[in-house]
């Protein structure tokens, strides 16, 4: 009692308001009954990073964002979310396979990905660009080949798979003096900085801008995309498909030609969902690849390297096996490997190479 006495006539004592304590509670149930609802789930559960997860992905992302007064016990009730707008894309998991194997999607992803597809349809003869032989000096076979298909086609989504060293830039250079031709500038979009100015200093294109500027700058109208336009997107394997649709649909409806070049196998987007420029690759009959290296000189490295990148059977295990046999194969614990890994960067670094190009390259490729 004594106690009790002493708060109440301390001034910085707690004062309830039960009036907000109760307007607060209100608002809580509010929310836990707008998570039952269905749109809402489907709200929650669009913001998952991966086109294709486990069930245990989406129990963790539900369960993050559910509401403390939510009706129920509240793992029946993620379990019933999880049910409500899972759409399960692979066969039930079988006795002796792991936890995990079953992989499941939502309608909102799978809306998404088949707007890209019908953007990806999209056709406008204007999009064609005067790329001529003249300019092709220097590029190989296959860089001439995806640089006139890519010119001549009216397809204003259009694909180009470019391994590293495949030779990109400079079958970009080409496109970019036959879209000079027609009167047209080249806008370099790319998610990163220094993927832009990297590709601005190859002279790529004439204007550069990060795909967050881009999308911000066509937004706020300070960005005027025109059919005088030519978007080439760099690193496109890196693209989130909900940044990919929003670009597309701006440069599909300005009539833009729009080059998305990459490497499936480059490293996906981080924190967003990704996997549509290796879709497009695939699936566009007028997808274009680059399939030779030109940074490496030896024709048997070359073929190695293509084969650990992408290869399997015995095409990799020949592969391997060059390595192994030209003393490029180096094993351990992964302590010792990465340390060494590291002291070659430092050496290297320290010797003024770069490491980010590290291969021998063939002067004009």
């Amino acid at each position: 009692m004594r106690s009790r006495a002493q708060w109440r006539a301390d001034r910085r004592g707690l004062v309830l308001d039960r009036g907000a304590h109760f307007a607060a509670r209100e608002a809580r149930q509010r929310a836990a009954r707008r998570a039952l609802d269905r749109a809402h789930l489907a709200e929650m559960a669009a913001r998952i990073d991966k086109a294709a997860f486990t069930r245990a992905d989406m129990v963790e992302l539900i369960g993050a964002q559910l509401p403390v007064d939510v009706p129920g016990e509240p793992r029946e009730s993620i379990e019933q979310m999880v049910d409500a707008v899972g759409v399960r894309i692979s066969a039930p998991r079988r006795a002796h396979e792991r936890e995990g194997h079953e992989k499941y999607t939502l309608n909102v992803i799978m809306a998404e990905e088949a707007r890209v597809f019908a953007l990806a349809d999209e056709r406008d003869t204007r999009a064609r660009l005067d790329v001529r032989s003249a300019g092709w000096d220097g590029l190989s076979g296959d860089q001439a080949r995806a640089v006139a298909n890519i010119a001549a086609a009216p397809f204003l989504v259009q694909p180009l798979y470019a391994p590293a060293g495949a030779g990109k830039t400079h079958s970009l250079r080409a496109l970019r003096a036959g879209a000079e031709r027609c009167g047209k500038e080249v806008l370099v979009v790319a998610p990163t900085g220094k993927a832009v100015d990297e590709a601005m200093q190859e002279g790529v294109g004439d204007r550069g801008l990060t795909l967050a500027k881009a999308l911000h700058l066509l937004d706020t109208g300070e960005l005027q995309l025109h059919t005088r336009t030519v978007v080439v997107v760099d690193e496109a394997s890196m693209v989130g498909t909900q940044d990919l649709r929003r670009l597309l649909e701006a440069a599909t409806a300005a009539r833009v030609k729009t080059v998305l070049v990459g490497d499936p196998y480059q490293l996906a987007p981080v924190k967003a969902r990704g996997g549509m420029f290796e879709q497009l690759c695939d699936e566009l009959p007028w997808a274009q690849r680059l399939s030779e290296v030109w940074r490496i000189r030896d024709r048997e490295e070359r073929h190695a390297s293509l084969a650990v990148r992408s290869g399997h059977g015995n095409r990799l295990r020949k592969a391997i096996g060059w390595y192994r046999s030209h003393d490029r194969l180096h094993t351990g614990d992964a302590i010792a490997m990465a340390a060494d890994a590291l002291d070659a960067y430092l050496a290297d670094r320290a010797a003024g190479k770069d490491r980010t190009h590290c291969w021998s390259a063939t002067p004009g490729r």
